[in-house]
C-alpha cells in the first residue's frame, strides 16, 4: 500500500517571496508505523507546501517544524519530500525509513566516559545525530554478549547528502580501538564486530569533509547529519539473485520470487523464506530510479521496475523486476565448472577464492550481437569485475575495459562465427571473499535511448516562456540505430502548452533539444512528465529523467506556473 500525503499550508504571499531552499531535515528519517517530529533547515518562508508521496505531512506553527506520519506498510527505505510555494520548488530532500526504534543523540558524548548509553540489550536502535562542531566525536555505549555480532551502519553522505566523510570505530570502555571502518558504502562506514567477551563497548563516529581541502582535521557542522543503526539482530543488504521475474499481483507483490537474503545475523529460515516479502513498486510520478539503472556505461538500460524486499529487519535489499527474461538464478557450481547461459539470462554468483575465475558457456549465432554486464560496485559490493570472452577456437575476442567511477564491467560483442563461446568473470585485483557477489546479465544488443532534463524543476510566468534542455543518448542495437524521437509533455495543467519536438538522427537535435513551456492559465504547482517515443527500428517509449541526485533520479519534473504580478499587486492592496 502506498499512501500519498500532500500538505497544503498556504499563507499570505509576500511580494519578495522566493522558492524554498530546504537543505536537510533533522532527524533525517523515522520508523515505520510512527509519527516523527522533523525540523527543516535552510532558507524559506513559513508555512510552505510539501509534496510527500508515501507519508502524511502536517505543519506546526513554529517555523520549520513538521509532523510526518509513516505508514507501517510503506515499502521503501527512502522517500523524497518536495518543498514548494507559489514562486517555485526547491530540490527534493530525502527522508530515510527504518524498522527499529529511534533515539536522538544527546550531548555531551565526546569521550568514552561520556558515551551515550543506547540499546543496553544489544539493539536494535537507530540514532539520529549531528556532528555539529569542529573536531567533534560522538560516542555511543552498547552492551554485547560474548559471540554476538554487532552491525553498526551509518547513513550520511551516500543517501542523505551530508557533506561529510565519516569514520566509525568500535572501542573498549578505556578507548582502545578494536575495529574501524571508513568507506563501506560510498563515503559512509559500516562495521561488523563479533564480541570477544561480554562487556560494554563504545561505537564512536567522527568525520572529515567529503570534499578534502588543505586542512587535515576532524570537521563538523550543522549539516553533518547522520543516522547510525546499531543491531545484533538481522541486517539485510541484498537479495540474491538481485533480479526477479514473474507475475505481479494487484498489491505489487510477486506471486513467486525465490530469493536469498544477504547480510548478517540471518537465520537459515529467514535467509531463504523471502518470497512473501518481495514488493515491487511501479514507476510513479515521483518515483525513484537508481543511478546504476541510468549510468552511462555504454549499454542499453535494463529497464523494468525497482522493488524492495521488505521484512522485520534493518537494512535495505533492492531487486530489479524484469518482465521478459529467463528467470534469474544463483550459480550453484564451482568456479572451474562451466555454467551454461542463454540469451537473455541473469545470474548471481560470488568469487569465493583469491584468483578464482567463474566460467560460463554461451552459444551464439554468426552475427548475433550481445551485451554482457557484470555489476558489483554499483550494488555496493566489493568485487571489481572483469570479463573475458573467448570464441569456439579458444581465442580471446573481447574483454571489458575499466568503466570509470562505477567500475562495473561491460562487454559488447558481435559474433564472428557460430558456436560455443566461453565467458570468464573474475576480480580485477584477484581478490575474493564472503561478499564478493556480482550480477551477470546477458541479452541481445538492443536499440534504445535515454532522455535527461537539465533540471528537476521549472518555473514559468503567465504570458512568458520557460525553456528546458533535454539531452538525448542513443544506443544502436542489432536492429540498427534509433530513428527520430518525438518528445512531448504529458498531463499538462490548464493553460500550459509545450510544442512537441523531434530529435533527428543527425545534426544538433540528435543530442539536444530545447522544449519551450508557455503559460496562459491559472497558477499551478505539481509534477509533469515528458515522454519520448521512437518508431524505428521498433516502437520504444522512454520518459525524460531528471539529473541524478544521491544515486536517484525521477521520471517527472516539477512545474510551477507563477501568479500574474498585476494580480499579486491588487491582492496586496
Amino acid at each position: 500500500m502506498l499512501v500519498v500525503g500532500l500538505m497544503l499550508a498556504i499563507g499570505d504571499r509576500p511580494l519578495d517571496a522566493a522558492p524554498p531552499a530546504i537543505n536537510y531535515l533533522v532527524p533525517a528519517g523515522g520508523q515505520r508505523g510512527t509519527s516523527v517530529a522533523v525540523t527543516c533547515h535552510g532558507e524559506f518562508d513559513w508555512p510552505i507546501q510539501v509534496y510527500a508521496p508515501g507519508v502524511v505531512v502536517s505543519a506546526a506553527e513554529e517555523k520549520g517544524s513538521l509532523r510526518i506520519e509513516i505508514p507501517d506498510d510503506l515499502s521503501t527505505d527512502r522517500i523524497w519530500l518536495r518543498f514548494y510555494n507559489q514562486e517555485g520548488a526547491g530540490p527534493a530532500v530525502p527522508l530515510l525509513i527504518g524498522n527499529s526504534p529511534e533515539a536522538t543523540e544527546v550531548e555531551p558524548n565526546n569521550s568514552p566516559a561520556e558515551a551515550q548509553l543506547v540499546a543496553p540489550a544489544g539493539g536494535p536502535v537507530v540514532i539520529n545525530g549531528v556532528l555539529a562542531k569542529q573536531r567533534e566525536v560522538d560516542g555511543f555505549a552498547i552492551d554485547l554478549v560474548e559471540g554476538e555480532t554487532l552491525v553498526a551502519a551509518l547513513d550520511g553522505h551516500a543517501r542523505l547528502g551530508s557533506p561529510m566523510d565519516a569514520v566509525m570505530q568500535l572501542t573498549s570502555i578505556d578507548g582502545t580501538v578494536l575495529a574501524e571502518n571508513h568507506d563501506a558504502v560510498g563515503l559512509d562506514p559500516r562495521l561488523v564486530f563479533v564480541a570477544p567477551k561480554s562487556a560494554r563497548y563504545i561505537a564512536r563516529v567522527f568525520a572529515f569533509p567529503a570534499e578534502p581541502d588543505t586542512t587535515i582535521e576532524l570537521r563538523g557542522a550543522d549539516s553533518y547529519v547522520y543516522r547510525l543503526t546499531l543491531t545484533t539482530g538481522p541486517f539485510v543488504t541484498h537479495a540474491l539473485p538481485f533480479t526477479v521475474s514473474g507475475a505481479v499481483d494487484s498489491q505489487g507483490g510477486l506471486e513467486a520470487s525465490p530469493l536469498m537474503l544477504l547480510g548478517w545475523n540471518l537465520t537459515p529460515v529467514l535467509q531463504q523464506d523471502t518470497a512473501r516479502h518481495a514488493v515491487i513498486w511501479r514507476h510513479d510520478r515521483f518515483g525513484a530510479h537508481t543511478e546504476q539503472e541510468i549510468a552511462e556505461l555504454g549499454r542499453t538500460p535494463l529497464g523494468g521496475s525497482l522493488g524492495m524486499v521488505c521484512g522485520a529487519w534493518e537494512g535495505a535489499a533492492r531487486v530489479r523486476w524484469l518482465e521478459q527474461v529467463t528467470p534469474a538464478v544463483i550459480r550453484d557450481v564451482p568456479s572451474n565448472a562451466v555454467f551454461p547461459l542463454s540469451v537473455p539470462h541473469v545470474v548471481a554468483s560470488r568469487i569465493r577464492e583469491p584468483k578464482a575465475v567463474d566460467l560460463y558457456s554461451l552459444r551464439l549465432e554468426k552475427g548475433q550481437a550481445v551485451a554482457l554486464v557484470a555489476e558489483s560496485p554499483s550494488l555496493d559490493l566489493p568485487l571489481t569485475p572483469q570479463l573475458r570472452l573467448t570464441d569456439p577456437t579458444g581465442k580471446v575476442v573481447a574483454s571489458s575495459a575499466e568503466q570509470g567511477a562505477i567500475q562495473d564491467a561491460v562487454l559488447h560483442y558481435k559474433a564472428g562465427d557460430e558456436g560455443e563461446y566461453q565467458l570468464a568473470v573474475s576480480d580485477r585485483f584477484q581478490a575474493a571473499g564472503e561478499r564478493f557477489y556480482y550480477r551477470l546479465s546477458v541479452r541481445e544488443e538492443e536499440s534504445d535511448f535515454l532522455l535527461e532534463s537539465s533540471s528537476d524543476a521549472l518555473v514559468v510566468g503567465p504570458g512568458k516562456n520557460a525553456e528546458l534542455t533535454i539531452s538525448i543518448k542513443r544506443h544502436a542495437g542489432a536492429a540498427g540505430a534509433v530513428g527520430p524521437i518525438r518528445i512531448e509533455a504529458m498531463g499538462l495543467p490548464e493553460g500550459v502548452s509545450v510544442e512537441p519536438m523531434i530529435s533527428a538522427t543527425e545534426g544538433d537535435s540528435a543530442n539536444k533539444l530545447i522544449l519551450t513551456f508557455v503559460a496562459t492559465g491559472p497558477p499551478f504547482s505539481g509534477p509533469v512528465q515528458l515522454r519520448g517515443t521512437a518508431e524505428t527500428p521498433h516502437p520504444l517509449e522512454r520518459f525524460v529523467r531528471t539529473p541524478a541526485k544521491l544515486g536517484c533520479c525521477f521520471d517527472s519534473i516539477w512545474l510551477t506556473v507563477v501568479e500574474p504580478a498585476e494580480k499579486l499587486t491588487q491582492e496586496s492592496n
